[in-house]
C-alpha cells in the first residue's frame, strides 16, 4: 500500500492547501479524519497494518523528485489535485484569485530558471496476511 507521508514531508501540495485554507478561513483537517496525510506517520501506518492482522509489517519511505517545466505547469499539477479542488470551491472568486496568486508565488520560489523543482514523499507498507 502506498500513501503520502506527512504534510511536512510534502510541501509541494501541503503549502498550497494551507494557502487555500487561510484565504477561505477554512479549518485544517482533523488528523483523525479521512485525509491525504492520515496514514503519513510510519508508526501509525504500521500499527494500522498490524491491527488489521498483518504480520512482518514493513514501512519504507520513497522520495519522488518533481521537475516541472514551468510555474504554469506546476500550477496545473496542483490544481488537478482533488483535495485542492475541494478547497477551491469553498472560496469566493476574490479569495480564489488571491490564493492562486500566492500559490503561484510559492511555486515560483521553487524554480531554477523556468523549471520548478520539488519532491514528494510516500510511504510504502506491506505485510504478510
Amino acid at each position: 500500500m502506498a500513501v503520502f507521508a506527512s504534510r511536512e514531508r510534502n510541501p509541494f501540495f501541503s503549502i498550497p492547501s494551507d494557502i487555500f485554507c487561510r484565504h477561505g478561513r477554512l479549518r485544517a483537517d482533523d488528523p483523525d479524519a479521512p485525509s491525504l496525510y492520515r496514514l503519513g506517520d510510519p508508526a501509525r501506518l504500521k500499527r494500522t497494518f498490524t491491527d488489521a492482522g498483518f504480520g512482518h509489517v514493513t514501512v519504507d519511505t520513497i522520495e519522488s523528485p518533481l521537475r516541472i517545466d514551468s510555474v504554469g505547469e506546476a500550477c496545473k499539477v496542483v490544481e488537478s489535485a482533488p483535495f485542492i479542488r475541494r478547497l477551491e470551491v469553498k472560496l469566493s472568486a476574490q479569495q480564489r484569485a488571491a490564493a492562486w496568486r500566492e500559490v503561484e508565488a510559492y511555486l515560483r520560489g521553487l524554480g531554477e530558471g523556468s523549471v520548478v523543482s520539488a519532491s514528494t514523499q510516500s510511504l510504502i507498507a506491506g505485510g504478510v496476511a
